[in-house]
């Protein structure tokens, strides 16, 4: 029996090498009392005080809160060993020790019913003594250990969210379950007593049940299986199973936890569809759609991008070097300069250049991708090829422009008429006054005067009619005024006169000088054409430019 104790203060630290463990003591008989409290002290225990009454050794029970307490059946007063046992027992959980002189075995049966920790008889054997006390301190410490323990698990069992239920393995019937499970799954505790998994038909796919046993068995647990559950109203959920294989009452089990993963799965799926109708989009969209760093590399683009700049497949795109689709690679700097700045630019017409070098018109929207510091960090574009539209549009230009020489054409002619007659009528007095040097310079004079006139007439028409690209620039207002009357004035009717009045400011614009010429000998034809057909009885009008 002392190898016992021996082996026991070695595993658990007893008593002595840890802490006074403190007894109570209750005996009607005073010597007896008065034995065992001297024989504890000696063996090192803290007794806290010896009693006769049952009632007492309660109350102090009750204060004190010993680690044991031993007593006789036979107490003073109207409580006796096995009453005081029994409200220990059930009030405070304390362990008790009998003290008998000889085996009643009406006492004995009475005081096995109460559970007490031993028995140790009269007269008292220290070493006998010592070792049911270590025994019972001992075993009292296991189960108020493994009675915390429970609590513990028991607490954690009904308090966590998840569905938690414990199922035998030899047939998956159902042992204990928590309130999530009832939460999760709709069955009470009533609802899968005495029945399986596959009684209530929980699983959807029976399969996942038999993988869950396969792992099981393969390594004793199984994390994060994720399965389809039938719920009791006949509602389907998602749920994401871990198990392990534990033993009570020497029997295996299966200690399961299932998260219900069933809204996660559907916004999963949400997330999936609208992935697809957006890569679906952006695939079929016409416009050519990329995202590209700031750097301009593309990080992706749509078939419609590629195709706009000529690119072979839209690995192609990505692959290629961002600078060869820009006309000027500062363009692409400045532009993403604005953009930051800005945040978004719409309806940019650019000019850049197709993979075989030739020019593209396009009209672009910006958007600016930026981080939690506001730094820009990738773009997103829409490009539409304007190309077409902008060959037409030069077309026309271009069409106005003749059709406005035409207009111009009778005027020219007259006054390129006047200027040939010009020269060969101061050729012909040359011949004349050959011998006259005075007349020879004059009349020389006015022939290279008039072929002057001509060539600045001509010179005009040329530069008008030149078919060029837009060019945006800044633009001298009143030196294209000036043009435009200049043209103006030489082909107009003599009776029209034209004349500017301008403010002292020096205007200057930024756009087309062509488109701006145009527009200003279109307002001044406009004028003619009215002049000359409402006031036809008029000899002299004038049409005023004014700024």
């Amino acid at each position: 029996m002392s190898d016992a104790v021996d082996r026991t203060r070695e595993t658990t630290g007893t008593s002595a090498k840890r802490e006074q463990r403190s007894i109570i003591v209750a005996a009607g008989d005073e010597t007896t009392c008065e034995d065992v409290c001297g024989k504890l002290i000696e063996m090192g225990y803290d007794v806290l005080c010896r009693v006769s009454n049952g009632n007492e050794a309660l109350e102090h029970a009750v204060r004190l809160k010993p680690d044991l307490v031993l007593t006789e059946i036979m107490l003073n007063g109207g409580m006796d060993g096995i009453a005081l046992a029994e409200q220990l027992g059930n009030r405070l959980r304390l362990p008790v020790v009998f003290l008998i002189q000889y085996l009643d075995d009406d006492l004995v049966q009475r005081a096995q019913l109460t559970g007490p920790f031993g028995f140790v008889m009269k007269p008292f054997d220290e070493r006998e003594l010592k070792t049911v006390v270590e025994m019972v301190l001992y075993k009292s410490s296991m189960e108020q250990a493994l009675r915390m323990s429970e609590q513990k698990f028991s607490k954690a069992f009904q308090m966590t969210p998840d569905s938690v239920n414990i199922n035998r393995l030899s047939d998956g019937m159902y042992i204990e379950i928590n309130d999530g499970f009832t939460v999760l799954t709709g069955y009470t505790r009533d609802d899968v007593q005495g029945r399986t998994s596959l009684d209530i038909g929980i699983w959807c796919d029976p399969e996942k049940r038999k993988t869950l046993l396969r792992g099981l068995m393969e390594s004793g647990e199984v994390k994060n299986l994720e399965a389809e559950f039938r719920r009791k109203d006949g509602s389907v959920g998602t749920g994401l199973m871990s198990a392990t294989i534990i033993e009570l009452d020497g029997e295996k089990h299966i200690l399961s936890i299932t998260r219900d993963i069933s809204d996660r799965k559907r916004a999963e799926e949400a997330l999936r569809l609208s992935e697809e109708r957006y890569r679906e989009f952006f695939e079929q969209d016409l416009t050519g759609d990329f995202i590209s760093t700031v750097g301009g590399v593309i990080v992706d683009c749509n078939p419609a991008f590629a195709r706009i700049f000529g690119f072979s497949s839209l690995d192609e795109a990505v692959a290629a070097d961002p600078h060869v689709i820009y006309k000027d690679s500062n363009d692409r700097r400045k532009l993403y300069e604005k953009l930051e700045r800005e945040k978004k630019l719409e309806n940019l017409e650019l000019e850049a250049r197709r993979t075989d070098g030739t020019p593209l018109y396009l009209i672009e929207n910006l958007i600016g991708i930026f981080d939690e510091s506001g730094r820009m960090t990738h773009v997103r574009g829409y490009v539409v090829d304007n190309t077409e539209r902008k060959v037409l549009e030069n077309a026309l230009v271009q069409a106005q422009k003749m059709e406005s020489v035409g207009t111009l054409a009778s005027g020219i002619a007259h006054d390129f008429n006047n200027v040939l007659n010009n020269i060969l009528g101061f050729a012909n007095q040359l011949k004349k006054y050959a011998n006259d040097p005075t007349r020879v310079l004059k009349y020389s004079e006015s022939i290279e005067k008039s072929a002057a006139r001509g060539a600045g007439l001509a010179r005009q028409l040329m530069s008008f009619v030149r078919r060029k690209n837009r060019e945006s620039a800044v633009v001298p207002v009143e030196e294209i005024i000036d043009e435009v009357i200049e043209l103006a004035s030489e082909t107009f009717p003599k009776s029209i006169r034209v004349q500017k009045t301008i403010a002292p400011l020096q205007f200057q614009v930024y756009g087309d000088r062509s488109e701006l010429y145009q527009a200003l000998l279109n307002l001044c034809l406009n004028a003619r054409d009215a002049i000359v057909e409402r006031s036809e009885t008029v000899h002299e009008s004038r049409i005023d430019i004014a700024l």
